[in-house]
């Protein structure tokens, strides 16, 4: 928040300073505090917070090694303007990286605008493997390259698949891309270096620790089209990432498993909830990332506007709310509700109190 009402330099200043006070009329100054307040309640009580945690960080960092790093190019690098950042990061807002640090191929990372998670138990089941198999080889035979988070179970057998199929594969890590962890995963690790990427928004040498994989899981959600559940428990990481993606408007999958089966609890507590779309394979998790491309299906002598276009493209098979479907355009509130009332004319999609979802010939 700081580094985007007040520019990274100028935060950073006001940091070192240590004056809640100062940072708060600097933030009003630059017309964020109402937008800070309605996201983080008590402005002045946070920055209080804040700081006091910050400080005796700052105070022991020395980033000598980090700027020798960077200068000398042995370590890679992201900003948001460059070419191969993955555009979804930029749906996070306030929440997005400063920065992403690569171990391995950067075009591997601007392959990721089409790409979709795969994410499940660290503890997956022979049924879990075999799907996970199935599905990574029909996502490669498609194009898409693969996310997870290089851990035991699912994610390992996710990256694997897509290495022996030749598909791009990337694991977001929740410590310094150095720091190839979990160690049992180390060849495996290497492997995605070499051929594919690893990525993390923390510096080298950065550890990996319980907070921070839970804060890694909104990265995996957000540069993916869609993530999809396979074998998940009733709390696990997996849940957590399906819900960052919910957030994010992007499309969620889960794989149902035995009904007795406890690897599968979590799968199935995301479909009865309606917060995932039941998925059997991999032609399923294909339709839902190509939901938005029903204007590819119309008669070619069928003419729809720039705004319609946009906010048809945003809609799937789920109601969603028309402030979301406008985000997800990037429309006004203003322009989707005409183009969402033009849709509706033309029987190209329908609306209620629940929200907007495209019509049954367009699913």
């Amino acid at each position: 928040m700081l580094r985007e009402a007040l520019g990274p330099e100028r935060a950073i200043e006001l940091v070192r300073e240590g004056s809640a006070s100062r940072l708060l009329f600097a933030i009003e100054e630059a017309g964020f505090a109402d937008q800070a307040t309605s996201r983080f309640g008590e402005l002045a009580r946070v920055l209080a917070d804040s700081l006091q945690r910050w400080s005796p960080r700052l105070h022991n960092f020395d980033p000598t090694p980090l700027v020798r790093g960077l200068n000398s190019g042995r370590q890679e690098w992201l900003h948001n303007q460059h070419e191969n950042w993955p555009s979804g990061l930029d749906d996070l807002g306030w929440g997005q990286p400063a920065m992403l640090w690569v171990n391995g191929s950067v075009d591997a990372v601007g392959e990721l605008d089409r790409s979709i998670a795969v994410v499940g138990s660290r503890s997956c089941t022979n049924y879990g493997e075999h799907v996970t198999n199935e599905l990574v080889g029909a996502l490669s035979e498609s194009g898409y390259a693969v996310v997870s988070g290089g851990a035991m179970g699912i994610d390992g057998a996710a990256h694997r698949c897509a290495l022996a199929s030749g598909a791009t594969t990337v694991a977001v890590l929740a410590g310094g891309v150095d720091r190839l962890y979990p160690a049992s995963n180390q060849a495996l690790l290497l492997q995605i270096a070499n051929k594919g990427a690893l990525i993390s928004e923390l510096p080298p040498g950065a550890s990996p620790t319980k907070w921070r994989f839970l804060q890694r899981n909104r990265l995996i959600a957000a540069v993916s089209q869609a993530t999809v559940v396979i074998e998940a428990g009733w709390r696990s990481g997996s849940m957590n990432t399906a819900s960052h993606a919910q957030n994010l408007s992007r499309e969620v999958g889960a794989f149902p498993g035995p009904v007795s089966s406890p690897a599968s609890a979590g799968c199935h507590r995301l479909i009865r909830e309606k917060k995932a779309e039941l998925v059997c394979g991999g032609a399923d998790v294909l339709e839902l990332v190509s939901g938005s491309s029903a204007l590819f299906d119309l008669p070619m002598s069928y003419s729809v506007g720039q705004l319609e276009q946009r906010a048809l493209d945003a809609l799937s098979n789920r109601r969603t709310a028309v402030s979301v479907i406008a985000a997800k355009a990037g429309l006004t509130l203003g322009e989707a509700q005409m183009a969402l009332a033009s849709l509706q004319l033309d029987s190209l999609a329908e609306g209620s109190y629940e929200g907007w979802r495209k019509t049954g010939s367009n699913l």
